[in-house]
């Protein structure tokens, strides 16, 4: 039947990815909450672009998520992706989002979409380390950075289901967000840069302050207005989490990395930061 041979051709792209591998789809995990001291709260994206009808398409959407050389989890569901908000067929960027809570240690994330009634497959396979969860220090995650396009599908997968995550939409921005894979973005896209600040099992530095600034060749060229640091949560474990937009036009074209820091005085307490790109054209 059509489902038997969707699910041999899923079980023999998640065994061997490499012959059906393609460049533009591209997976991240991205640990970015501490739980208990004892793992993540792991975003794992997978990025696509996507032709779509003027009646919409589907896909089958499969991943299979390994630790070490034992199997986590493995599914797949039939997505349906509508067409552009103009009604018109095109190519439109999918962002697929799902959660799980991951131990430290090595996982492989796995992908393979399947375009319904053929023998066509994508795949993409991504090797990761879940690092151990800092005791008693600053924790700076991110900034996770995302350009805004209208165009853009950004959905969050639980369990098979399509769901709500404030949580998750706080760190990648809106439905038209999409995270910059390979950072780069256009002058005239406005760039979101989203990013979680936490202590476990220590409290925070009295009187310090979250900066968000833009570094190119190692001079500031851009500065947020700082904010206080007020993490909130309970005693063994407390996050402050943030989300900062630059409108398009903001920087010209060049390297640039953009920088979270936590600071008391003129020393920096905790740094987090992310390089990235502003070229002429269309971005990521």
């Amino acid at each position: 039947s059509e489902e038997e041979q969707r699910a041999s051709m899923l079980r023999a792209a998640f065994a061997d990815p490499g012959p059906n591998e393609d460049p533009l789809v591209r997976a991240l995990a991205y640990p970015f909450h501490p739980v208990s001291g004892k793992s993540w709260e792991t975003a794992l994206i997978v990025s696509f672009p996507l032709h779509v009808g003027e009646q919409g398409t589907s896909r089958h959407v499969g991943a299979a998520l390994d630790r070490g050389t034992i199997n986590v989890r493995t599914g797949d569901r039939l997505i349906e992706f509508p067409p552009k908000p103009d009604g018109t067929a095109g190519v439109r960027p999918v962002t697929l989002v799902g959660v799980r809570k991951l131990k430290p240690g090595p996982h492989t994330l796995t992908v393979a979409i399947a375009t319904p009634g053929t023998e066509k497959i994508k795949t993409s396979r991504l090797e990761f380390v879940v690092p151990e969860v800092p005791q008693g220090e600053l924790i700076v995650r991110g900034p996770v950075l995302a350009r805004v396009d209208p165009d853009a599908i950004r959905m969050r997968l639980e369990g098979g289901e399509i769901v709500e995550n404030p949580q998750l939409d706080g760190l990648i921005g809106d439905s038209g967000a999409v995270p910059l894979l390979v950072t780069r973005t256009a002058p005239q896209d406005e760039l979101i840069a989203a990013w979680e600040i936490c202590v476990v099992k220590t409290g925070a530095p009295e009187g310090a302050m979250v900066e968000r600034r833009i570094r190119a060749d190692g001079e500031i060229v851009h500065r947020l207005d700082p904010i206080p640091l007020a993490l909130e949560g309970k005693k063994k474990q407390a996050c402050q989490s943030g989300m900062d937009k630059l409108p398009g036009g903001t920087l010209g074209e060049g390297r640039y990395r953009f920088e979270v820091a936590v600071v008391a005085g003129d020393e920096d307490l905790a740094l987090g930061l992310s390089p990235f790109a502003v070229s002429g054209g269309k971005g990521d």
